[in-house]
């Protein structure tokens, strides 16, 4: 929880949003039962919110986003966050390998090689911590 303090607010309200929809059972493939209308937000799991730490204000806010908007259930969400962090990570390797400070720059020089699926499916097998 200590990174929702330290959140930008707008990434902050992000996860407001998230435990209230979650404590009226609004999320995507929630299934509220009976007994938990009263008590739905205390079995909200921390480990939802895991990978969340390491991720930009942008990255966090787009995953938030997904969950919020429906297309991201929100058992998937603590994954969604992982991937983003590895391509995140991807992402600083590669324009600090060729002296980029910009993602967009990376992707107006090199077009064919910056596509963020291609990235996601070249690395999704690979440990990026084992570099």
């Amino acid at each position: 929880m200590c990174m929702m303090a330290k959140a930008e607010e707008t990434v902050y309200n992000k996860y407001i949003n998230v435990m209230k929809k979650h404590e009226q059972g609004e999320l995507v493939g929630q299934k509220a039962k009976k007994s938990d209308t009263n008590g739905a937000l205390k079995n909200l799991k921390l480990y939802h919110f895991s990978g969340f730490s390491k991720l930009s204000a942008a990255a966090a806010q787009a995953v938030l986003d997904m969950v919020l908007d429906g297309q991201l259930p929100l058992t998937m969400m603590a994954k969604k966050a992982k991937e983003v962090e590895q391509l995140q990570l991807v992402q600083a390797a590669l324009m600090g390998e060729l002296g980029e400070t910009s993602w967009s720059a990376m992707c107006e020089r090199f077009p064919a090689h910056t596509d963020t699926d291609q990235l996601c499916n070249m690395f999704a097998t690979v440990s990026i911590y084992a570099c």
